[in-house]
């Protein structure tokens, strides 16, 4: 598969077999290995730099990304590198007198072609000398290449970026779980007034359902990157990582959507508008869809026609067991049942619609706006309204928008909550 087709539109996650061959120089690939790292020339000039090194409690499950739970310590790339070795070979290195933690070298700098406030410049420039640009990414506005190093078996928690990225391995392997950016909501995010923002709530590996319930409806992608093999991971796109023991990795990062969107500061509100009402539009959407599903899936109100539903309808004086009867009722059926309750059963039709809760209300509502309908439907299901028709047309109307209105919320909650 092409990968300069692949990174022209980066909107799927995407395995790319052999691509490590186009990020570093051919002779020093050998070299990125536990036995052999220390041979590289760039790694001699980096022994006494002081890098960020992420670090975690042995009995913990994850490497915290979030801001609050974040641990880390400053050490010597040398003396990182030496305690790397040291754990390949089963020999003696102070850093493991260290009780009960964990050390990982986790998103180092080795480039930066565009300073950003959470990175300024490279902490170890001169490795990016055993790397390369990508044919497939020269075009492209790359901001940041990072080094990546475990020595224990290690696992991120769940986030996004806010860049495209390309995760390429050169030892070891990892498997990356990835989410869409449509199953945001499932995934509980922290919210968007914290510096955590790009960060789940969720321990995808042992979950809290009483905390996070629709965390299981969510629909995960996952992916094993070994050595040698790149993951494209798309702008926004949540993921966790879990790295083999030993595992060496370098990622790309470069701009997407974002950056175009925030340019102009001016148009900001308005881009803002616009995302918000199409998600409110989806929110609704999947609202009435799970109003339908969940009454499709209720054996007990089957009905083999129209005349059956109308009966079972009229059988009850309950409001809510006379919606079900209808939620339950495919698009067919339930067009005819109305049309019959309308010209037959005209004050239980009217009483109906009078007292209607605001999920009915919807799903007449996207109902009546088919266009396959009959000219005189709509006629015959408002005409039975009587003197009562402007009255009940306004409530519906409220009701409607009532939906509308909580779908919002619920979305709103979902997003800045």
């Amino acid at each position: 598969m092409d990968s300069i087709v692949l990174m022209e539109d980066a909107h799927d996650a995407v395995l790319i077999e052999g691509f490590v061959g186009q990020c570093v120089e051919p002779t020093q690939l050998p070299k990125f290995t536990p036995e052999s790292i220390h041979l590289l020339d760039s790694y001699a000039l980096h022994r006494d730099t002081v890098v960020e090194i992420a670090c975690k409690e042995r009995s913990s499950g994850c490497y915290a990304g979030n801001d609050k739970n974040r641990q880390s310590v400053e050490l010597k790339f040398g003396d990182f590198v030496d305690y790397y070795q040291a754990s390949f070979t089963k020999a003696s290195h102070w850093l493991q007198t260290v009780d009960g933690l964990d050390f990982y070298l986790a998103q180092c700098p080795i480039a930066v072609f565009k300073p950003a406030a959470t990175c300024t410049e490279a902490i170890l420039p001169e490795i990016m000398n055993d790397f390369l640009l990508p044919t497939c990414l020269q075009d492209k506005p790359v901001t940041q290449v990072n080094l990546w190093m475990t020595v224990r078996p290690g696992r991120t928690t769940l986030h996004y970026d806010a860049y495209h990225n390309i995760l390429v391995v050169l030892y070891g392997k990892k498997t990356v779980t990835l989410y869409p950016p449509s199953e945001t909501e499932k995934l509980y995010p922290f919210p968007v007034h914290t510096k955590s923002v790009n960060h789940s709530q969720v321990n995808i590996v042992q979950p809290d359902l009483e905390k996070h319930p629709r965390f299981p409806e969510a629909a995960a992608q996952r992916f094993e990157v070994a050595a040698g093999d790149a993951l494209v991971i798309p702008e926004g796109w949540w993921h966790q990582v879990d790295s083999d023991e030993f595992t060496i990795a370098v990622n790309y990062w470069w701009n997407g959507v974002r950056e175009q969107l925030v340019a102009n500061k001016r148009m900001v509100p308005y881009y803002t508008r616009v995302m918000l009402e199409e998600l409110v539009k989806q929110q609704c959407e999947a609202r009435l869809l799970a109003l339908q599903s969940t009454s499709e899936v209720c054996p007990a109100l089957h009905f083999e026609d129209e005349s059956n539903a109308v009966a079972a309808f009229l059988a009850t004086n309950d409001q809510a067991d006379r919606e079900r009867v209808l939620m339950s009722l495919d698009s067919k059926d339930f067009v005819k049942t109305q049309q019959i309750l309308a010209t037959d059963h005209v004050e239980e039709w009217r009483r109906l619609l009078a007292n209607a809760s605001v999920d009915v209300v919807a799903i007449l509502t996207k109902c009546w706006e088919n266009d396959d309908l009959g000219p005189d439907f709509l006629g015959v299901v408002f005409g039975a309204l009587g003197d009562d028709e402007d009255t009940i047309k306004e409530q519906l109307v409220a009701k409607q928008a009532q939906f509308r209105q909580d779908c919002a919320t619920q979305l709103y909650q979902s997003l800045f909550d």
